[in-house]
């Protein structure tokens, strides 16, 4: 089983994983805005925004592609998720709020490019990395 108890919770390892490389993708993204202050903040809002609209739409694009939820048991919908329409639903939603922040941005295309491309290489590569060396190792 890959997962392990965190007193009442159980946890699996490949949310271990990703928070461990959103970890390191953040500090990455920290050392690279590092000079401007307020666009680091906004990188990371925008970030932090994107990944909230990518789990609601995820885990409520239940009602919308099956919305006999509703009058069915409604408490279902805390146990029910997306499923991989949602996610690719959740994902084109977080792409749209990202064009639009950019086109709202003081700063160029490229300088957002730089920064958005060095976090999600650093998030693949530290999650392939980690994910390779435990199941080596253990």
């Amino acid at each position: 089983m890959n997962a392990f108890l965190l007193g009442p919770f159980l946890i699996k390892i490949d949310w271990l994983f990703l928070f461990i490389s959103a970890l390191i993708a953040a500090l990455i993204i920290k050392t690279n805005t590092k000079n401007n202050l307020s666009f680091q903040n906004e990188v990371f809002n925008v970030i932090i925004n994107i990944v909230i609209i990518f789990v609601l739409i995820y885990k409520f694009s239940s009602l919308l592609f099956s919305p006999e939820i509703i009058f069915g048991n409604f408490k279902t919908i805390l146990y029910v998720t997306g499923g991989k329409s949602g996610a690719i639903l959740g994902f084109v939603c977080g792409l749209f709020y990202l064009a639009w922040k950019v086109s709202k941005s003081k700063l160029k295309v490229k300088v957002w490019a730089e920064v958005l491309t060095y976090g999600s290489v650093s998030f693949f590569l530290s999650y392939w990395l980690i994910r390779t060396l435990y199941f080596l190792v253990f």
